[in-house]
């Protein structure tokens, strides 16, 4: 029997991924897209899975992709959105280089490793939850996509200046 895996494409602003079906079959992953109660696929011409996730007022996530990028410019504070630049680094080294200085939402060092937790409300995150989160969302819609058959084996793409120290946590969001 043939596998079923997906590739995503994990990008800093955008993912999109791609599913091998069990008939050989290469399918782009389309988003859900609620419709008069129903799910349906969209085919739009925008980016499918935009790397946003928005919170509500007590720091639970509610959402993932294109509602919440909508949502960013409104509410930034409950909208995080650039996860994979904190992959790998620390605190210190991300306050030294000016670049936690770009995100409107709160960001503080966790004290049990100096890396970064993202604040929203009373809850913290690492970036490795948040970008687990993302991949969830891809292949929650992916199975859907594909009546809900499991796939066994994926593929990730990130930046080939990525080294073990930033792959690492991209592997571990994996694995959640």
């Amino acid at each position: 029997m043939s596998k079923t895996w997906i590739g995503i494409d994990f990008g800093t602003w955008n993912s999109s991924a791609a599913i091998r079906t069990e008939k050989c079959n290469i399918e782009l992953v389309h988003r859900k897209k609620k419709k008069k109660g129903i799910f349906t696929f969209t085919s739009e011409k925008i980016k499918d899975f935009p790397s946003f996730i928005s919170f509500d007022n007590e720091g639970n996530i509610i959402d993932v992709g294109i509602n919440s990028k909508e949502k960013a410019p409104l509410d930034p504070e409950h909208v995080v959105w650039g996860i994979k630049r904190l992959l790998g680094k620390t605190y210190s080294e991300l306050k030294q280089t000016g670049e936690l200085d770009r995100f409107p939402f709160r960001i503080r060092p966790d004290r049990t490793n100096g890396q970064c937790l993202i604040v929203v409300a009373d809850k913290s995150y690492t970036p490795v939850q948040l970008c687990a989160e993302i991949l969830k969302r891809i292949k929650s819609d992916a199975e859907a996509q594909i009546w809900h058959k499991p796939i066994d084996s994926v593929v990730v793409s990130f930046p080939a200046y990525f080294d073990p120290v930033r792959v690492t946590p991209i592997v571990e969001a994996l694995r959640l």
